[in-house]
């Protein structure tokens, strides 16, 4: 049976080339290197790598066999970084778009301090969706679609979409066909071309958009606030933009967005029990968030209190 140290000196040698290499790398001598490798060949019966001078080349069988190598050390390296993660009770490393991040979550973390004291929150955002069964990451706050299986899903609320821009262009916007005639900004990290199947569902054929694209939601947003174009505003994480002015919002517009917003995690992670009351504070948050009025709204709304 091979064990995991020739493992790691045949992943050593097919990515440095040389036994000489793999010697300094490792501080083995190299006939220790070459009578290891020999090892793994003799076991497995199948010649894997060919000299080349003082290189040595791996075989078609070699490359196939390192490969499945490297992707086996990667994920037992994987399991274990995940397994110390788990093991930290006070530690929750939270993954989440950029919008929930700075308009939900930021302003929230000394409330959610003092709310659970034991818990140090670390938050990363990014566009794609995590794969929570292969990461570090204990957790993720998601906008739209639903999870992977064994993970638990705990839903905080509904989001909905209207078209945003700024106050000049709001002007020229009466209704949705007007949409077409100006440039609408995308967010490429949503993976889809959301304007044009949103437009498609409307029955408006928009033939081809004059478009900008940005990766993340904040992103848009200050290139709709600058009058670049008009971007979809979810709510009611963008609420303050309108009631304060920065953006406007000149349809009646209101699409709700599948899944709406919702916390996942791993369903056999110990602190279960936990994880499921962070998602009821949060839920009790996120409903106080303050909703988009309806109607056109194009001048700077008064902020109900």
């Amino acid at each position: 049976m091979l064990d995991l140290r020739r493992l790691r000196l045949l992943s050593e040698l097919s990515r440095r080339g040389t036994i000489a290499e793999v010697a300094r790398a490792v501080g083995y001598t190299p006939s220790a290197i070459s009578q290891q490798i020999r090892g793994v060949e003799d076991a497995l019966g199948v010649r894997l790598f060919a000299r080349a001078g003082r290189t040595v080349v791996l075989t078609r069988e070699g490359q196939n066999y390192s490969d499945e190598v490297r992707r086996m050390l990667r994920d037992l390296g994987d399991a274990g970084r995940r397994a110390r993660s788990r093991s930290s009770t006070r530690t929750l490393r939270l993954c989440t778009v950029d919008v929930l991040a700075h308009e939900f979550l930021i302003p929230r973390l000394p409330a959610m301090q003092a709310r659970f004291p034991k818990i140090e929150v670390r938050i990363e955002t990014s566009m794609r969706v995590v794969d929570l069964r292969r990461s570090e990451l204990d957790a993720a706050l998601r906008i739209r679609g639903k999870a992977e299986a064994g993970l638990t899903t705990e839903p905080l609320g509904p989001v909905f979409a209207t078209p945003v821009c700024d106050a000049a262009t709001a002007k020229r916007v009466h209704r949705v066909s007007d949409l077409a005639r100006e440039t609408l900004i995308e967010m490429s990290g949503a993976g889809d071309e959301i304007w044009a199947n949103a437009l498609k569902r409307r029955g408006v054929r928009a033939g081809e958009l004059r478009c900008l694209s940005f990766e993340g939601y904040l992103e848009t947003l200050a290139a709709a606030e600058h009058g670049l174009g008009i971007a979809f505003g979810l709510f009611p994480m963008t609420s303050d933009w309108v009631l304060r002015g920065r953006l406007a919002a000149p349809l009646e517009w209101r699409a709700a967005v599948e899944g709406g917003v919702y916390l996942v995690f791993r369903g056999d992670d110990p602190r279960h029990a936990l994880l499921t009351e962070i998602a009821a504070w949060l839920r009790e948050q996120y409903s106080a968030l303050p909703p988009l009025p309806p109607g056109r709204l194009v001048k700077r709304a008064s902020r109900r209190r």
